[in-house]
């Protein structure tokens, strides 16, 4: 069975976080909101690295033994791992995040020169009606004056005189 040491770590509410360390595998938890959801934690680091975060219960004595052990295991290579893939996850997301709001701004350029294109289809629409019925007004008036000049032309001679 191996061995495990747990240390009270202060925090800001009344209850600290219990930090629990075991040796052979070495192992590590914390009750923090970052250790329940499996994510390495402040609280842990630093015990493993040696240090205190605010340690009020627990044998501060063996905190260099942690840190031996946790140096001989690996974990900090994994650690460095796990910070250089968070780093790149935000550059990634930060890219991400970039081309999104230059594709929006492309998106808004674009339907705002519809808008303006469609202002001028329906401007140059409704000129073309006006000029239609316009058309068709002269068109009209100039079959009535047809029809009144055929009437004229059409005439008997003898309705000519007064």
């Amino acid at each position: 069975m191996s061995e495990e040491l747990t240390y009270l770590v202060k925090r800001s509410d009344t209850d600290p976080y219990a930090v629990k360390v075991s040796f052979s595998p070495l192992a590590i938890s914390c009750t923090c909101q970052a250790g329940q959801n499996g994510l390495p934690c402040r609280h842990r680091k630093m015990i493993l690295e040696g240090g205190d975060p605010g340690i009020i219960q627990g044998n501060k004595a063996r905190l260099v033994e942690i840190a031996s052990s946790a140096k001989a295991s690996g974990v900090f290579d994994l650690l460095q791992a796990y910070d250089d893939a968070k780093a790149g996850k935000k550059a990634a997301n930060d890219r991400t995040d970039k081309a999104f709001s230059k594709y929006r701004e492309a998106r808004v350029d674009l339907l705002m020169q519809r808008v303006k294109t469609d202002r001028a289809v329906v401007k140059a629409r409704d000129g073309m009606e006006a000029t239609i019925e316009a058309t068709v007004s002269a068109y009209e008036a100039a079959e009535k004056a047809l029809a009144a000049l055929r009437s004229v032309f059409t005439r008997p001679a003898g309705e000519w005189e007064a």
